[in-house]
């Protein structure tokens, strides 16, 4: 109860470039300086007014240590990332529908723990890839997507909500959907309907963590395949 909130002060500077209806660049670079981060420690008690078990007496000033969650530490955080959203129709009349879309973050960290050494911020990988590929028009949509991250550290909890941390592998996920929105099948009764068709983590790839940094010593894996979706939407 007597934690403090984690703090942030952020900047961020972006510039967004609109060559297109449909088209977009954009960048951005950003810093963030991160303070009462909250982390695994001893702490003192004030134990005024309170007898010692020793001996039955109450000492004027007596204090104790608990370990816990305490504020402490913290560090720097920054950055950039850059996306961009591309009509293939700017480059031929026959690629209408087409397009693509993509973006690139990397991030480096440096963050400290309350006994000076160092420490990596859960779940945040140092580079990240994403990737669209899709076709739209006249009803009929298409997509497949990729999104990959590298390499980071994952909390795991002990006894009493301690936390560990482990190595997580880096993964790259693809999916794919295609549907139809009969609205411009011109079929009368069916001009609400909207039919999906979703598959997920395409080529089932898992989730590893590690003991240590070696990938032979493999703490937990596991292997939740590909997940199937069919969708169906209709409105009045």
């Amino acid at each position: 109860p007597n934690l403090e909130p984690k703090e942030a002060t952020g900047f961020d500077f972006s510039y967004e470039n609109y060559f297109a209806d449909e088209g977009y660049f954009s960048a951005a670079v950003f810093y963030k300086d991160l303070n009462e981060w909250i982390f695994d420690g001893n702490y003192e008690v004030d134990m005024t007014g309170i007898a010692d078990p020793a001996t039955g007496e109450i000492p004027a000033n007596s204090t104790a240590t608990g370990s816990g969650k305490i504020n402490g530490g913290g560090g720097d955080l920054w950055g950039y990332e850059l996306s961009v959203a591309l009509p293939f129709n700017l480059f031929s009349d026959s690629l209408e529908g087409f397009g693509m879309l993509a973006s690139h973050t990397s991030v480096e960290q440096d963050v400290e723990m309350p006994d000076g050494q160092e420490f990596e911020l859960p779940g945040l990988s140092d580079s990240i890839q994403s990737f669209t590929l899709y076709y739209e028009r006249h009803g009929f949509m298409a997509r497949t997507s990729m999104r990959k991250r590298s390499d980071f550290k994952g909390d795991i909890y002990g006894t009493g909500f301690s936390t560990d941390q482990v190595n997580i592998e880096g993964e790259t996920i693809w999916d794919a959907q295609v549907g139809y929105d009969f609205s411009e099948s011109g079929i009368a009764g069916l001009e609400g309907l909207e039919m999906t068709f979703q598959v997920q983590n395409i080529t089932e790839e898992p989730f590893v963590s590690l003991q240590g940094d070696n990938a032979l010593q493999v703490r937990d894996y596991q292997d939740y395949g590909r997940t199937y979706l069919l969708g169906f939407k209709y409105e009045l």
